[in-house]
């Protein structure tokens, strides 16, 4: 019987921390990885008008997770460049899957949709989104992806479906909750009955050993 095990080096929210990448790197260079998932936020843009778009950095950031020699997925965050988003930044070993399907077996895709949502507590908003200005926007291009209705798909986002533990932060209670997450992306998830996995912004790294349910 073959064994359709993974391990995937799952990572997020670096925000051009270099020391941390090095200590990922070093915790598991004796690892064997499948696939690398890397879910935005590389940098700390604040998308002000003449603002360096920095990809040299993104590239000095990255190239260490090369020495893993498996394929590496990546989908922007919001306070990433705009080429990032526009898949115009290109580097050896690297796959920008944001707005796009790909299936890497007979029956396993993935799917990838990268920026954010503004956050919102009581009094309205905390954040802007990027590029999205609202979850209506970001459903338009949810709606676009190429969803399979057969096998099993492994959904990658920066923001998570609306009332998911990464989605939901307050500092001073419930009464100052913010509230950051999807609710097209809820419903798409609800709708679908092929996910795999979905893995959304994560503040940590992780490795996944074996598909779950989410």
């Amino acid at each position: 019987m073959q064994n359709y095990q993974k391990v995937i080096l799952c990572a997020s929210d670096l925000h051009l921390n270099f020391e941390t990448v090095q200590l990922l790197i070093e915790k598991e260079k004796h690892q064997k990885f499948d696939a690398v998932f890397l879910l935005g936020d590389f940098l700390n843009l604040q998308h002000q008008q003449g603002e360096d778009s920095e990809l040299d950095n993104l590239r000095k950031l990255l190239s260490p997770f090369k020495c893993f020699g498996c394929p590496i997925y990546f989908i922007p965050g919001n306070h990433d460049s705009d080429e990032l988003l526009q898949d115009k930044f290109i580097e050896e070993g690297f796959i920008n899957i944001h707005k796009k399907s790909l299936q890497i077996r007979d029956d396993l895709w993935i799917v990838g949709l990268g920026g954010s949502i503004p956050g919102y507590n009581q009094k309205g908003l905390i954040w802007q989104g990027y590029p999205y200005q609202s979850d209506k926007e970001y459903q338009e291009d949810l709606e676009k992806l190429i969803i399979p209705e057969e096998g099993k798909i492994i959904l990658i986002t920066h923001i998570g479906p609306s009332l998911s533990q990464t989605t939901i932060s307050s500092e001073n209670g419930w009464d100052d909750v913010i509230k950051s997450g999807s609710d097209s992306q809820s419903n798409l998830i609800k709708n679908n009955q092929c996910w795999s996995i979905t893995l959304w912004q994560l503040q940590y790294y992780q490795n996944i050993k074996q598909s779950g349910q989410n």
